[in-house]
This record gives C-alpha cells, sequence and structure tokens, in this order.
C-alpha cells in the first residue's frame, strides 16, 4: 500500500538503460577515463611540454576529457535523480532521509 505522496513515471526505459550501460563500459568511454586519469596526474610543466612538442596530441586529449567530462557529468545527473527518487519514498514512509 502506498501513501499520498509524489507521483513520478519511469525516467528510462529498459532500452535506454540498455543503451547507457553500453556506452558507459564501452572501450572508448573507457580509454577517455584514463586519459582524464593520466592527465590530472601530470603537473603543469609536463602538460606544457606536451602542448609545445605534439599540438595534435594536445589537442585529442583536451577532446578526449572534454568527452569524459560530458559523460561524467551525465552520470551524476543521473545518480541525483535516482538518490531523489528513493528519498522521496523514504520520507512517505517516515524513514530517516539517506543524508
Amino acid at each position: 500500500m502506498h501513501q499520498a505522496g509524489i507521483n513520478f513515471a519511469a525516467s528510462l526505459s529498459q532500452d535506454d538503460v540498455h543503451e547507457m550501460e553500453s556506452f558507459s563500459s564501452s572501450p572508448d568511454t573507457g580509454m577517455r577515463r584514463r586519459i582524464a586519469l593520466l592527465v590530472a596526474s601530470q603537473d603543469a610543466d609536463k602538460l606544457r611540454e606536451i602542448r609545445g612538442q605534439s599540438p595534435e596530441v594536445f589537442a585529442d586529449l583536451v577532446a578526449a576529457v572534454a568527452a569524459f567530462h560530458t559523460h561524467a557529468a551525465a552520470l551524476l545527473d543521473l545518480a541525483t535523480v535516482a538518490e531523489a527518487r528513493l528519498a522521496q519514498i523514504e520520507a512517505e514512509a517516515g524513514a530517516t532521509p539517506m543524508h
């Protein structure tokens, strides 16, 4: 039995879920994540060196990190929505909030 509260429909279809999971686990996404980790592990001098010696490689790094950022932001949005949905259901039941 459910108490009156905010109702919401599913925001993703099963096809959406499968597509998102496939993209998230793709080799390209993994490569972009590893590039972001690599870039974050370099100091400014090293990144300046790459930019100076290989501008095309530097441009590829910029593009890969930007693509990973877009993906990571979408994952954060997904987690925020999922958490809000669970918090709403918890609140309806009088449970302690998740945070």
